[in-house]
């Protein structure tokens, strides 16, 4: 006679051997999550700056485009500023507020337009580090705007930790005044 064992159940070491498998397969999905979790973070600022950038530099531009060449001035703000990161010019024609001239500037970190003297300025994009507007000596209706926006991607405060995206000398060719 032969005598058959009856199994039920696992032993001990197939046991263990599950465990130590999961315990594996747990920790690399864990190590892929957290540095994919990063590449979001900054993949999600990144697309949310280009987005911002563009919405400002059109409408810079835009402006632009309908203001007279010949009354275009460009400064800087203030000392905290970066220099000719201001313009200001009259417009071809009023604006439906009201407005004859416009104000675009760079103050803390923020873009700003600002229609005429009584609107309230306002804001364009957030997180910019460099706004300028150079002009062309031989043809004044010549105007290039630079935008630089470095934008965190985490709460660390990490100057390592940016975003960085540079839109570079976007010509626009004002009215010519009369």
């Amino acid at each position: 006679m032969k005598i058959r064992k009856n199994r039920q159940g696992q032993t001990l070491l197939e046991l263990l051997i599950v465990a130590g498998i999961a315990g594996v397969v747990i920790a690399v999905v864990v190590i892929l999550f957290t540095k994919n979790t990063t590449f979001f973070q900054r993949m999600q600022v990144r697309t949310q700056i280009m987005f911002e950038s563009r919405a400002c530099m059109d409408t810079i531009l835009n402006r632009l485009r309908s203001g007279m060449a010949r009354t275009l001035v460009i400064n800087t703000p203030d000392a905290t500023s970066p220099p000719n990161s201001q313009v200001v010019f009259d417009l071809q024609s009023p604006l439906p507020s009201g407005a004859t001239f416009y104000t675009i500037y760079l103050a803390s970190g923020t873009v700003y337009a600002q229609e005429g003297a009584l609107q309230a300025p306002k804001a364009l994009a957030s997180n910019v580090t460099g706004l300028m507007f150079t002009g062309n000596f031989n043809d004044p209706a010549i105007v290039a705007v630079t935008l630089r926006i470095d934008a965190p991607y985490d709460t660390t405060n990490d100057p390592s930790h940016v975003s960085t995206l540079i839109i570079p000398n976007q010509v626009v060719h004002m009215v010519e005044s009369p």
